[in-house]
Formats: C-alpha cells, sequence, structure tokens
C-alpha cells in the first residue's frame, strides 16, 4: 500500500509540475500581468506599519515570479520522478527504495514535530503516515531476518530431532 501512496504523491506532482510551469510561462511571457506596485500601495494601506524592507522584498518576488515558478516546477518534476521510480522499487521489494521511504518519511516527521514547536497542528493525519511508514519500513527488514533466524533454528532442531529419531528406529529396527 505505501507504494501506491508514492504513485499517487508523483501524481500530485506531476500535477504541480504543469500547473506550476504554465504559471511561470504566462507571467514571463506577460511581465506587466502583476502590478507590484498597485499591491504594495494596497498593503500599505491595510498594514501602513509593514517595513520597506518587506515591501522590497515582496517587489523582488513578484518581479520574479515566473522564474520562481518555472524553478519550483524543474522541482517538482523531479519530486515526481523520483516518486514514480520509488514507488515502483518498492512494489519490487528494493531496498534503496525503502531506504528513501524511510528517509522521506523521517523529515516528514521532523517537519511536522518543528510545525508542532512553533504552534502550528496541521498535517497530523501526514504526521501518524509517516510515523506508520518509518516504522513499517525501517522495522521490515530486521522483523524478517530475525523470523528468518528463528525458522532456521527450528529447521535444524527439526531436521536433527528427525534423523536422531531415525536414528534411534533404525537402531531399535536391528535388536
Amino acid at each position: 500500500i505505501i507504494y501506491i501512496l508514492n504513485y499517487i504523491g508523483a501524481a500530485f506532482a506531476a500535477l504541480l509540475f504543469i500547473l506550476l510551469f504554465i504559471m511561470g510561462i504566462v507571467f514571463i511571457s506577460n511581465p506587466n500581468l502583476i502590478d507590484a506596485t498597485a499591491i504594495q500601495q494596497k498593503i500599505l494601506i491595510k498594514n501602513p506599519n509593514i517595513p520597506q524592507q518587506g515591501l522590497e522584498a515582496m517587489s523582488i518576488v513578484l518581479a520574479n515570479l515566473g522564474i520562481i515558478c518555472l524553478l519550483a516546477s524543474v522541482l517538482f518534476l523531479l519530486l515526481a520522478i523520483l516518486g514514480f521510480f520509488v514507488a515502483k522499487g518498492l512494489k519490487k521489494g528494493k531496498n534503496w527504495a525503502r531506504i528513501v521511504e524511510i528517509v522521506f518519511a523521517g523529515l516528514g516527521i521532523l517537519n511536522f514535530l518543528g510545525n508542532m514547536i512553533r504552534g502550528r497542528f496541521g498535517g497530523f493525519v501526514m504526521f501518524i503516515v509517516n510515523i506508520f511508514i518509518f516504522v513499517y519500513l525501517g522495522l521490515i527488514n530486521k522483523l524478517r531476518s530475525s523470523l528468518e533466524d528463528k525458522i532456521k533454528f527450528l529447521l535444524k532442531i527439526n531436521m536433527f530431532t528427525t534423523i536422531y529419531s531415525i536414528n534411534l528406529t533404525h537402531k531399535s529396527s536391528f535388536h
């Protein structure tokens, strides 16, 4: 089921790539689409105490919004590709995919805890999902190897007792 979540995440990342790519092209091809000065004036009317540095930073962001959208679209394209390959790897039981998924689940857990410290409690469901993924994928190999060791041990005991009982039966049939 974890690989299905990765396919869904990859699909969402691909959709965000498409959306941001289109927005980036639109903003670059129409530089007058966003009037930074008018936006600054509206913000100053509602919040006259905003520092000038904040307004200047906003102007820089708005002036370069097309480039920012294109860069973000590349990031989401890379995440979509990675998500697809991780999902495929998890489906095939590849260890590298399990490790990548554990790392991303750990980052998701840390992100939630960091937000919680700052007083933001959104994303609780994803926090629980990330804990489940982290624990499940982190422990599955340990449990599997532990179970395999126990099964091998039990099989050795079973073989020994079978051989021993055959020897006893074999010795008793000659007497």
